[in-house]
């Protein structure tokens, strides 16, 4: 099934349930841009994963590790790991690149609480409407941070962790 972009009346036909996130973004983009839809579904994710991902692991290694200039360095380890679902725009890899921003999110808050919790929830949200295959484990994950880290009774924490750790 393929998935047409209406441009002229930013519309997306035939309407996917999954997916949806993407595509509001592919025309979100070209609608404040103006640059051509093919380039914009080219360069996305590979644009998005070469900023995103080295930005968030800089910043959690930051508030996790002591010292300055082995923070700048640390992220270059992870050039080791294969990322080859990150060179093509598709709805997965995309979903995959806000992952690993949300998950690094999520350490960063843990850490120091340097970010409010509402943006990494409205991040896993986000995620789930890019492809809900990756956002809805991505949403429990975020869900399990927020109650390790709430100011709840012990019980009241394990009851709520018991609950998102079944669902």
């Amino acid at each position: 099934q393929q998935i047409m972009l209406t441009i002229r009346s930013n519309t997306i036909s035939p309407k996917p349930p999954y997916y949806i996130g993407y595509y509001v973004l592919v025309l979100l983009i070209k609608s404040l841009s103006g640059l051509p839809l093919s380039s914009i579904n080219a360069w996305l994710t590979p644009v998005a994963a070469g900023l995103l991902v080295p930005l968030s692991i800089y910043g959690m290694l930051r508030y996790a590790v002591a010292e300055r200039r082995y923070a700048v360095l640390l992220p270059l380890v992870f050039l080791i790991f294969p990322y080859a679902e990150l060179i093509q725009s598709t709805p997965q890899s995309a979903s995959f690149v806000w992952t690993l921003t949300v998950i690094t999110l999520c350490f960063i808050r843990l850490s120091a609480p340097v970010l409010p919790w509402s943006i990494i929830i409205l991040s896993a949200l986000a995620a789930a409407a890019f492809h809900p295959l990756t956002g809805v484990p991505l949403i429990l994950a975020v869900g399990i941070a927020y109650v390790w880290s709430s100011n709840m009774r012990e019980t009241q924490r394990k009851s709520a962790l018991g609950f998102l750790l079944t669902a």
